[in-house]
């Protein structure tokens, strides 16, 4: 059950900071309800029914708003009026305190613990450990692949990479933009509409002045990144002015601060149609002379009134990376034709086959090129067509940038050309993709970059070619294409594809108690197969695999006794892997290795070789390739040694320090992580988190506030009960993607064991741990959460060392209309209680609210649809549920009850909006629960109006 706890609205009350600033609502009744409430009016506080005497372990707690709390704000009184335990909803918990980057801030949590004590109030922990409210950011980094190791002598990565942010201005980043205007303060802006297409962009107004050049200028402003000499970059952007004019360009330090007269090309002629500028270079030492950031464009060049406009703007270092970086990669080759391959380029004339030609004496200057001949009068433009075709898939959201010079003689002068996208030349998928391109008789140059979007990526989201349309004339005439490029952009880690090498045995060191990966069987011959781990027969003492093999086996065979290194998955052929262990025998001896598929299904009679045992540890060490024969049609998942070869002697076969490696790719520019470092690394992350709660949970004087806690929260699935029917603890899936299951990385039995363990390292001696979970009480499946999570103590404290005091019931419940269904909770409840008791460990009754169903309803009635009858059922169930507890729970075994909602639900809340399942009104006036609870912890029933 993933819940938050949410303070309700407290009405005019929740004006009040301090105690003494607001009316005590809380120990009244609503004026207006004196008639069906007045009695309660009698009542004394909470806490003052409990029989301490007879029960001197009880503590009544309250959940709250632990920021309020320690500002001794309205719940600051109402707790210490009432009860004498307090559990903050939220603060304690590491979401709260621990940032995406794992810093840590326990303000609230110290000031709350600290209030408490001062109060003589208990403080209840909530809670150290959970999969939901996490650190989910910063947990994950701390997995994340690792960084591949540099080699110093290996060949950096190098790429261009872009030194300015938001250059196409769609976003509001704008650091790398300045706009100096005569009598304007410079400014770093972007302006709404008048981008290309009316986007986005920067528009830098020039008032007709006689002065300099620079009076008025546009700055593209890196501060990050210093421009050296000799640094090569490429700089591109979109321009226009509301007038032809020309912009001349410098290099600068910071905006305003100059040091060369030139950058770029020197100048740029502008029109009032966007064009597209492209530089590529090296800065000059001149430019480079100073710390160089900017390039200034000199906008009073021509001394006119005039505006000027900026979109899509590039300013890309050829720099060592180690990624991700973003490379242009060609999607055609032999560009400019000058080569025989023509696979990128086909034509079709005049409704004619597809031919991929490419002509001598047609191109620009007299090179090759493409030629088309295209009759007039044709009936549709396509007859005649020219496609460039990518060597790849090109998908819906790539980016792609096209180029090319082209002209045309004859009757095909003065034509405009259309551009559709295409799968394969003739494949046709939408009307309109590169732009048109208007033909005249000389050489002219076309350069466009588009994003492929639905309708181009057609019905499978994706395209190939662009198809120039090319019969538009209505006389006979010619086109000529040359230097064509299609790029993408690609975004890849610096160093490419990483191969690495992962070990895939668990436990290689057998240091630990997986021993899933090994496995043996002894002479003389049986069908058991063992888990062969043994203390103290390992190199150096430490655990290690033993296997005996009997004398007397006779006239058996080799395989009598075997012992078997399983892999997890199957290897196929082709697939190397590399394999090391430590092995000795108690004598000379020697095995055989065959290939099996489960351990006992023999493959083939030759593996990884034949190694030869004597007295003294020996390393065995060899690179494999698995051929058909071991492979057995991709069945083969082990490795067996014979060990029956002597017949004559007992020999006994250890092992220790298994690894088998095998190479994996990862395109993320890491390496994963082993299972084992990933659960080191949390160990840490754990031990950091529980170190530092304790020690903010201590005053001045190092005394622990805070000495109970849920050590571990809902730990338990519900569901998945293994071969004892024991549910299955929690664990991720694809739809848990904003919490993190600890038991995933740690283990089932760890993830626990780890917890109780930091806890008491760092706790007191007297330091007391909860399992705190929900449907404990569940009547629907015979309490068999609770029977589940109870199976679970036991085997965390299987290990002799794992104590845990208690189990928490959340017992977020119902009161329902339905006699039967009413019945059948109560006695589930029952059961419950003496389950948990049954256990001899510290019962606490930890997140108790109660809403109201109706006799056929599936969820739970609101506030406003309550009767007063359905009021004092609810007052009754919460009487009878305390009188059980206190019965059939024994004294020494009672931890307590805390109440998880003082109020009734703002229709808003997170957790059970809009419903009754307070013991005030929303308002803090005294509701018949009250009442209900008052009695119960008295021990007598409750009788509404009395």
């Amino acid at each position: 059950m993933k819940k938050q706890f949410i303070i309700l609205a407290l009405g005019a009350m929740f004006m009040a900071s301090c105690a003494d600033q607001f009316d005590r609502n809380f120990e009244t009744v609503r004026p207006e309800k004196l008639e069906q409430y007045g009695y309660l009016n009698d009542y004394g506080p909470l806490k003052t029914y409990i029989d301490q005497s007879k029960y001197p372990n009880f503590k009544l707690g309250l959940a709250l708003d632990a920021a309020d709390y320690g500002n001794q704000g309205v719940y600051y009184v109402v707790a210490n009026t009432n009860v004498k335990e307090v559990v903050a909803g939220n603060a304690m918990k590491m979401g709260s305190i621990v940032d995406e980057n794992g810093n840590m801030n326990f303000g609230v949590v110290s000031a709350f613990v600290n209030e408490a004590a001062k109060a003589d109030m208990n403080v209840y922990g909530h809670t150290l450990a959970w999969h939901a409210q996490q650190p989910i950011k910063w947990l994950n980094k701390l997995i994340a692949d690792k960084p591949v190791p540099v080699d110093p002598d290996a060949p950096k990565a190098y790429a261009f990479v872009e030194q300015i942010t938001n250059g196409d201005c769609e976003g509001t980043e704008a650091s790398n933009f300045v706009v100096r205007e005569k009598g304007q303060a410079d400014a770093n802006r972007i302006d709404n509409g008048v981008g290309v297409n009316g986007s986005r962009g920067i528009k830098v107004h020039s008032v007709a002045d006689s002065g300099d050049d620079w009076n008025t200028q546009f700055f593209i402003y890196t501060p990050d990144h210093i421009w050296t000499a000799g640094e090569k970059y490429q700089f591109k952007m979109m321009a226009r002015a509301d007038h032809d004019a020309t912009v001349s360009m410098q290099a600068h330090n910071a905006p305003g601060g100059y040091i060369h007269w030139s950058m770029l090309q020197g100048s740029y002629n502008l029109t009032s149609d966007w064009q597209e500028f492209t530089y590529e270079g090296e800065i000059s030492a001149e430019q480079g002379a100073q710390e160089m950031h900017t390039i200034a464009f000199n906008l009073n060049v021509d001394k006119t009134d005039n505006n000027y406009y900026f979109d899509n703007m590039s300013w890309k270092a050829w720099m060592e990376s180690d990624g991700p970086v973003i490379v242009v990669e060609s999607l055609i080759d032999n560009g400019d034709m000058e080569g025989s391959d023509a696979k990128n380029f086909a034509s079709k004339e005049n409704s004619g086959s597809i031919n991929y030609v490419i002509t001598d004496g047609v191109g620009k200057n007299g090179s090759r090129g493409v030629k088309i001949a295209s009759k007039g009068g044709q009936a549709d433009s396509w007859e005649s067509q020219f496609w460039i075709v990518s060597n790849e898939d090109i998908v819906v959201g790539q980016k792609v940038h096209v180029e090319f010079d082209y002209r045309a003689d004859a009757g095909c002068v003065g034509t405009n050309v259309d551009t559709q996208a295409h799968y394969g030349p003739g494949e046709y998928q939408h009307w309109a993709c590169a732009g048109t391109v208007a033909f005249t008789g000389d050489w002219q140059h076309y350069s466009k970059d588009f994003e492929v979007d639905g309708s181009m990526g057609g019905t499978n989201g994706k395209m190939k070619s662009i198809a120039f349309n090319m019969s538009p004339n209505s006389a006979d005439g010619t086109y000529y294409i040359d230097n064509v490029v299609l790029t993408t952009e690609k975004e890849y880690q610096g160093g490419g594809t990483v191969t690495y090498k992962e070990n895939i045995i668990k436990n290689s060191d057998m240091e630990g108690d997986d021993n899933s990966n090994f496995i043996s069987k002894e002479a003389p011959r049986t069908d058991t197969y063992n888990s062969p781990i043994v203390d103290g027969i390992g190199k150096d003492g430490s655990r290690g695999v033993q296997v005996v093999s009997t004398a007397g086996a006779g006239a058996g065979d080799d395989w009598d006794t075997q012992f078997w290194i399983l892999f997890p998955e199957p290897m196929k052929e082709g697939q190397t892997f590399h394999i090391s262990f430590d092995y000795k025998a108690s004598q000379a001896a020697s095995a055989d290795t065959q290939s099996h598929a489960g351990p006992g299904a023999y493959i083939h009679w030759a593996c990884i070789g034949s190694p030869s045992f004597t007295t003294e540890w020996q390393h065995f060490d060899k690179d494999v390739t698995v051929d058909g024969s071991m492979a057995g049609g991709g069945a083969f998942q082990s490795i067996a040694f014979n060990l029956a070869k002597d017949k004559s002697n007992n020999v006994t076969y250890y092992f220790d320090n298994i690894i088998v490696e095998v190479e994996k790719e990862s395109t993320s520019g890491g390496i994963p992580q082993t299972p084992e470092e990933k659960k080191d690394t949390l160990t840490y992350a754990m031990d950091k988190w529980i170190s530092a709660m304790m020690e903010n949970c201590r005053d001045e004087n190092g005394t622990l506030l805070v000495k109970a806690w849920d050590a571990v929260n809902e730990a338990i699935s519900g569901g998945n009960a293994d071969a004892e029917g024991v549910y299955a603890l929690q664990h991720a899936t694809a739809e848990s993607v904003n919490d993190f299951f600890w038991q995933d990385y740690l283990g089932d039995l760890d993830y626990v064991r780890t917890v109780v363990a930091l806890a008491r390292k760092y706790g007191d001696k007297d330091i007391k741990l909860f399992i705190n979970d929900y449907n404990l009480e569940s009547d629907w499946d015979q309490n068999g959460k609770l029977k589940s999570l109870i199976k679970w103590i036991e085997r965390w404290e299987s290990d002799g060392v794992t104590k845990i005091d208690g189990i928490g019931s959340q017992m977020h419940i119902s009161f329902y209309e339905d006699p039967a269904i009413q019945e059948s909770k109560k006695k589930a409840i029952t059961e419950s209680f003496k389950l948990m008791a049954a256990t001899g460990k510290l019962v606490r009754i930890s997140e108790l609210d109660m809403g109201y169903v109706k006799k056929g309803a599936s969820e739970g009635t609101k506030t406003v649809n309550m009767t007063e009858e359905m009021h004092k059922q609810m007052a009754q169930f919460y009487n009878w549920i305390i009188r059980e507890y206190m019965n059939v729970v024994p004294v020494a075994q009672q931890w307590g009850i805390t109440q998880w909602c003082a109020t009734d639900a703002d229709p808003s809340s997170g957790w059970r909006g809009g419903e009754p399942v307070g013991l005030w009104d929303i308002d803090f006036y005294r509701k018949h629960t009250y009442g209900g609870f008052a009695r119960g912890l008295e021990g007598t029933e409750f009788e509404p109006g009395k």
